[in-house]
């Protein structure tokens, strides 16, 4: 229910429970969001976190990574948020966490991966891969692949 009521509040924020009507433009809001798709993404030349391509929408499709390591950067760390990603290029690239979180106090976000506790500011990511990014906790998005 926590889940449900962070993703509420984000994009319905006229919400607050009861029978009562819901702008159209905050329900396209909240349906671009969960159904948005993000293709032919070029991850950023030389890799890093300072220029890494945003990933913006739900499902996301990096098809062009030049070089090992060219970079990514997912959203921001907000709990409810779910980010689908797939490397479809020949080379590995790098997805970074955002170094700032104006939704967290500012601190960095970090990545946990699969069965680890360990916090890191960006994971590898292998052509071919598809996994999933998602956030229970401000500023910290877990990996499953």
């Amino acid at each position: 229910m926590t889940i449900l009521k962070a993703i509420i509040d984000q994009f319905l924020p006229e919400w607050a429970g009861g029978q009562r009507l819901i702008s159209g433009a905050s329900l396209g809001t909240l349906a671009a969001q969960l159904y948005s798709v993000q293709d032919n993404i070029v991850a950023h030349p030389g890799g890093g976190q300072a220029g890494a391509t945003p990933l913006t929408a739900a499902f996301c499709d990096v098809t062009v990574v030049a070089s090992t390591n060219d970079s990514v950067l997912l959203p921001y760390a907000i709990p409810g948020n779910s980010f689908n990603v797939s490397n479809s290029s020949a080379n590995g690239a790098q997805i970074w966490a955002r170094p700032s979180n104006p939704h967290n106090g500012g601190t960095a976000d970090v990545i946990m991966n699969q069965g680890s506790n360990t916090p890191l500011t960006n994971v590898g990511f292998n052509p071919g891969y598809v996994g999933n990014f998602y956030c229970t906790k401000p500023g910290v998005w877990r990996k499953d692949i």
